[in-house]
């Protein structure tokens, strides 16, 4: 029975070992597995201080131009464009009202050409007109030479 309850004790203490040894495995594992997040957390931490430099740098560049450009001059130019502009809008509209004028014109001549033709188309008929009585009246002194030459030559 010393000899069972010794068996039983180093069964108990294998059973225990072998549970330690369980347990010691699953803190490696554990351990590994925390080193593991600790580097990929240090190199993204890494990367965010490097990616926060890169910025600190660009913002600095940004800031230099910013010193440099004459915001001044840019102003004078944006006045001047807009004189400018406003000149033009000006020469446009006088520009507009002369060729609002030379229409008014061209349509006026066009009106007096109209009359014009009427009246060369009246003065053409009147032409006719004049052309068919002085044929007429050829004709009338024809006749009328004619019938004194007759009477004549009866007589």
């Amino acid at each position: 029975t010393i000899a069972s309850r010794q068996d039983a004790e180093k069964a108990r203490l294998d059973e225990t070992r072998l549970s330690l040894d369980d347990v010691n495995a699953r803190l490696s594992e554990h351990i590994e597995g925390s080193n593991t997040r600790f580097t990929k957390h240090d190199s993204r931490i890494s990367e965010a201080e490097r990616v926060q430099a890169d910025h600190s740098s660009r913002i600095q560049r940004v800031e230099d131009i910013l010193e440099q450009i004459d915001l001044e001059a840019i102003l004078r130019r944006i006045t001047n464009a807009e004189k400018t502009i406003e000149e033009n809008t000006a020469e446009i509209t006088v520009h507009t009202a002369r060729m609002e004028v030379a229409e008014a014109e061209r349509s006026k001549n066009r009106a007096n050409i109209e009359v014009l033709r009427s009246y060369v188309d009246s003065s053409f008929a009147k032409i006719e007109v004049f052309e068919a009585m002085e044929k007429d009246l050829k004709s009338f002194v024809r006749r009328a030479e004619y019938m004194k030459a007759q009477e004549a030559f009866q007589s």
